[in-house]
């Protein structure tokens, strides 16, 4: 199989730190309802130099969390905004 681009998708992939004051600290990623108010998609949590790939909705959150989103351009930008919302 051939690897795809998120770029040849029109899709973009960013990183995105949660602090340790976020308010999604110690919630599950399903209460965030991302997915649901972005379009956008977790599609893994680095948590120090531990990957978590497809993480379920109730996985915890922790400050320090890195989250890996993949949506447009513009829910890429909405789903960091609502997670650095403190």
């Amino acid at each position: 199989p051939r690897l795809l681009r998120a770029a040849e998708l029109g899709l973009v992939a960013e990183r995105v730190a949660l602090s340790a004051v976020s308010r999604w600290n110690g919630r599950p990623l399903g209460s965030t309802q991302l997915r649901t108010r972005t379009g956008a998609s977790v599609v893994a949590i680095l948590r120090g130099q531990n990957p978590i790939p497809s993480p379920a909705a109730a996985f915890r959150l922790a400050g320090g969390d890195t989250l890996v989103v993949v949506g447009t351009r513009e829910g890429a930008d909405a789903a960091a905004a609502l997670l650095t919302k403190e």
